[in-house]
C-alpha cells in the first residue's frame, strides 16, 4: 500500500528526505529532513507556486478564500510532484540521498517553490581538485573559482561539472552532457519553454563554461 503523502502547513521551510533502507539500501526511506552544517545541497529542479485552478462547482464565501484554495490546491500538486520525481531520481541512479523542500516566498530569493536538492558529500580541503574515490563530491575549480561537482564517469574517470542541471533534449543536438549516474548523453539543452519532467536531466561538462578551460589544456599538452 502506497504511504500517504503528508504536507507542510507551508509556515516555514520544510524538507523531507529519500534515502536508501533495508540490508541492502535499495528500499526508498521517507523521513524527515535537517540540513546540518557539513551537508550541501546542489539544486536539482525548482517548481514554482502560483495558485492552480479550484473546481468550477465549489463556492467561496470571499475573493480570499477562493484565491487561498487556489493556492493551497497549487501548493500540494507541487509537493506531490516533486516527491514522485524525487524517488525517480533515486530509483535511477546508484548514490542518492534527495531533498525535496518547500521554500517560502523571499524577496531575496524568489517566490515561494518546491525544490529537489540532492545531498552530497563535501570535500577535505586537501582534494581541491579531482576527488579520489568514492561518492560525487563538490569543491572549486582552479580555474575560475566557480563551484563544480564532480561525477564518476561509468570508464572509473572523474568528470567536473556545473553544479545546475539541465534537462536535455537527446538527439536534438551535438552537445555532450553527463547525468548522475556517470553516463554520457548527446543532445540540447531544452528551452524553459520545452522543459518536462519526462525528459533526462543531465550536467553540462565544466570545461565548457570554464574561462580558463584553455590553461588546463595547454598544461596537459606541455
Amino acid at each position: 500500500m502506497k504511504k500517504k503523502i503528508e504536507f507542510p502547513d507551508w509556515t516555514g521551510p520544510a524538507c523531507m528526505m529519500i534515502t536508501g533502507g533495508g540490508k541492502d539500501g535499495k528500499r526508498p526511506v521517507w523521513c524527515e529532513y535537517t540540513q546540518t552544517e557539513s551537508d550541501l545541497l546542489s539544486l536539482r529542479v525548482t517548481v514554482e507556486i502560483a495558485g492552480g485552478f479550484p473546481s468550477i462547482f465549489t463556492r467561496y464565501e470571499t475573493p480570499e478564500a477562493k484565491e487561498a484554495a487556489r493556492l493551497e490546491e497549487d501548493r500540494r500538486a507541487a509537493w506531490t510532484n516533486a516527491i514522485a520525481f524525487a524517488e525517480q531520481l533515486w530509483r535511477g541512479g546508484t548514490h542518492r540521498d534527495f531533498v525535496v523542500m518547500f521554500r517560502p516566498e523571499n524577496p531575496n530569493v524568489g517566490p515561494e517553490a518546491v525544490c529537489i536538492f540532492r545531498r552530497l558529500e563535501p570535500m577535505a580541503p586537501t582534494l581541491a581538485g579531482s576527488p579520489q574515490e568514492g561518492e560525487n563530491k563538490v569543491s572549486n575549480c582552479r580555474g575560475c573559482g566557480c563551484t563544480i561537482e564532480w561525477i564518476r564517469t561509468t570508464s572509473g574517470r572523474n568528470m567536473p561539472v556545473d553544479p545546475e542541471p539541465v534537462f536535455v533534449i537527446e538527439g536534438g543536438g551535438s552537445d555532450r552532457f553527463m547525468t548522475d549516474e556517470g553516463e554520457v548523453i548527446t543532445g540540447r539543452a531544452a528551452r524553459p519553454e520545452e522543459e518536462s519532467h519526462d525528459l533526462p536531466v543531465a550536467f553540462v561538462p565544466h570545461w565548457k563554461t570554464c574561462p580558463n578551460a584553455g590553461d588546463f589544456r595547454r598544461k596537459r599538452k606541455g
